[in-house]
């Protein structure tokens, strides 16, 4: 006889039932692979892996017959007007550069009269000499064209002063450098960045070539272990056969052949001026090529995997020194990428650098906005080998053509970094050449490079299910089915964060569920995992909720859910809500619902425009998704939503495109 009355819980999706492929592009499949038949109890917990002055008071008394009198020096006033760089509005003359000459102050009465005009010197200060006591205050011309562009008063303008028989000094002006405008060199250390720069191996034989090889290695264990890792991808600019573009190309995941564009720039940086992070554009004559020669610029190893293949890849040159005349700026080459990356690395060759009466190389780091993340990373000559031996650098011997070039010049090292930062923000990374010759500014210094690296980050979905309803109605069996039932078995269900972690993810948990409170409520997580007991024809609404909380976008997900084996699909559950996804087709059934981008749509079950479908049983749904993974036969029919890019939430619902739900429902058999 059969049993119409069974408790039913949705399949548990446990033990990595639901799983994700992630890398640059991320297909998510939750597959419910249990069967249900009357009288079975499955319990379902959708689990899923994935930022005095000196005392001028020259009043002097003099008495003659008796009778009193003063003489007093004239009184002045003085200051410096200077870059704040700790932002605290106090001038330390030790650290903090100050401004040129020739900018205009003003001394007024406290009626705003102009009494004075003075201008500063190459040292910044400033002085107003033979001042009467009274009130004033001290005024910077802001309009002053000799204030650098990229510098803004920070401090007070219009400084009040009392002078009453004395010298008046530090009455100081401190300015703020606007974002995105850097000095070489400059910068405060970030401790989230450590630099992953090699020792130098010059000789282009087969032992440099191997010892060459093995330069990234420290740079490629950290990238992909631990709490800085996420998914390495490796370009080449092209091979022999197919050079590709000098200024753009793709980092190809070898997993899924999904591509991240990066351009490749040839910049100049001023030497001696504060000027924009990201460099000048370079107008002159001087350009990169595509090279696919035995060795890097001027004989530096190229490493031995990349040696003399049968297709070799191309590594990118800097050519055509620019004419004899110096201008004052080097070269850099600026790598931008479509979006920002956790570590970066390459080995560049004749890179040149010398911090003996020389000029170092430097490695600098900028965010989406062009701002200096971190303090420039110079590149310093430390040891270097030959294949024979592995030497201390003697400065000394830098630029000359001797056994000892250690100082960047016909040599090859690994030059990168890993931000242990938790959200990806490099967006471009500028190396910028040196000079080994003693007391060059490496003005007319070129530079090449091979085998960029980049590691993106981790994308990371988490997937809950939950029974929503049993025919239509919130309440079955006395159990609540619009309420929240924390499950303690299951650490992703919650914002409490409880140690646990995805599979090759750093993050416990998560924190960023939409309208949650830790483990104790939530408006939005609803539903059960045990709907109570239903019979046959019973109608059952489940409900998937997703979150991207990952460090960056999860790409190109798909979500694919099989129909469990004691139901069947509703196809028409959906028929009557009013708003429907776009490029569905119109007056077919619908049976599938979504929360997507903060909207409530329905899709359709078709093959058409809109971005979900119901195959159904021995229709695989690898027909139309050939990297979908339902994990085994289309049985009893299978659900797939193409959820596109998921951008990783910040917040507890923010963005809204980066969490959301989806509903189907079956009928008991």
């Amino acid at each position: 006889m059969l049993n119409y009355n069974f408790e039913f819980k949705p399949p548990r999706i446990n033990k990595l039932l639901i799983t994700l492929l992630l890398t640059s592009s991320n297909f998510l499949s939750a597959l419910p692979l249990l069967t249900a038949n009357a009288g079975t109890v499955i319990n379902n917990q959708a689990t899923g892996g994935y930022t005095d002055p000196s005392n001028n008071n020259n009043n002097k008394e003099i008495e003659s017959n008796n009778v009193k009198s003063e003489t007093t020096k004239p009184n002045t006033v003085s200051g410096t007007l200077y870059e704040d760089r700790d932002s605290n509005n106090n001038f330390n003359d030790t650290n903090e550069p100050t401004l040129p000459a020739n900018i205009t102050l003003k001394l007024l009465d406290t009626n705003d009269n102009l009494i004075k005009t003075t201008v500063t010197q190459t040292d910044g200060t400033y002085i107003f000499t033979d001042v009467a006591d009274g009130d004033y205050k001290i005024q910077v011309d802001t309009t002053d064209t000799d204030i650098p562009n990229e510098y803004t008063l920070g401090t007070t303008n219009d400084l009040p002063i009392t002078v009453s028989q004395n010298a008046i000094t530090n009455q100081n002006f401190g300015f703020d450098a606007q974002a995105a405008f850097c000095s070489i060199g400059g910068g405060d250390v970030d401790s989230a960045v450590n630099p992953y720069i090699s020792n130098e191996v010059r000789r282009n034989v087969i032992a440099t070539r191997d010892i060459t090889d093995t330069l990234d290695d420290d740079w490629r264990a950290a990238a992909t272990g631990g709490a800085s890792s996420g998914n390495i991808v490796q370009p080449w600019f092209g091979t022999t056969n197919a050079p590709g573009s000098v200024s753009n190309f793709n980092y190809v995941d070898p997993a899924t052949a999904a591509n991240t564009n990066t351009s490749v720039e040839l910049v100049e940086i001023p030497i001696n001026d504060v000027a924009l992070c990201v460099g000048e554009t370079n107008n002159s004559a001087s350009n990169p090529i595509l090279g696919t020669g035995n060795s890097l610029q001027a004989s530096s190893p190229r490493p031995s995997s990349l040696y003399n293949s049968s297709n070799q890849p191309a590594f990118w040159n800097q050519t055509n020194i620019p004419p004899s005349t110096t201008d004052n700026k080097r070269f850099a080459v600026r790598f931008t990428f479509d979006s920002p990356v956790k570590s970066f690395g390459a080995w560049f060759g004749d890179l040149e650098t010398r911090t003996q009466d020389g000029t170092p190389a430097f490695l600098r780091l900028l965010d989406a906005s062009g701002n200096r993340i971190g303090k420039d990373i110079a590149i310093q000559p430390n040891q270097i080998s030959d294949g024979n031996s592995t030497q201390a650098v003697n400065q000394s011997q830098c630029g000359n053509s001797g056994n000892d070039t250690g100082c960047g010049n016909e040599s090859t090292r690994w030059v990168g970094f890993i931000d242990n930062n938790a959200i990806p923000r490099v967006k471009q990374v500028l190396v910028i050449v040196g000079d080994d010759d003693i007391n060059d500014n490496g003005d007319t210094e070129i530079l090449s490079f091979i085998g960029a690296n980049i590691v993106q980050g981790n994308p990371n979905v988490l997937l809950i299910k939950r029974i929503t309803g049993i025919n239509g109605e919130t309440i079955n069996d006395g159990r609540d089915l619009a309420s929240y039932i924390n499950d303690s078995e299951n650490p992703y269900d919650d914002n409490k964060l409880e140690g646990a972690k995805p599979p090759n993810f750093p993050s416990p948990d998560t924190d960023k569920w939409p309208n949650t409170t830790e483990d104790i409520s939530s408006t939005f997580l609803i539903g059960e995992t045990n709907g109570g007991k239903v019979k046959p024809d019973d109608e059952i609404e489940y409900t998937i909720y997703y979150l991207s909380t990952g460090n960056i976008e999860a790409k190109n997900v798909l979500f694919c859910d099989r129909i469990p084996s004691n139901v069947s699909f509703v196809p028409n559950s959906f028929n009557g809500e009013a708003n429907q996804a776009a490029g569905g087709l119109q007056n077919v059934d619908r049976g599938i619902l979504w929360l997507k981008d903060g909207n409530i749509e329905s899709l359709s079950n078709s093959e058409d425009g809109d971005l979900a479908q119901y195959f159904p049983p021995g229709d695989e749904p690898s027909r139309v998704y050939p990297k979908i993974k339902c994990d085994g036969a289309n049985t009893n029919g299978a659900i797939v939503v193409n959820l596109d890019n998921l951008p990783n939430a910040t917040a507890p619902g923010t963005p809204n495109s980066s969490y959301g739900f989806i509903k189907f429902r079956g009928k008991v058999k």
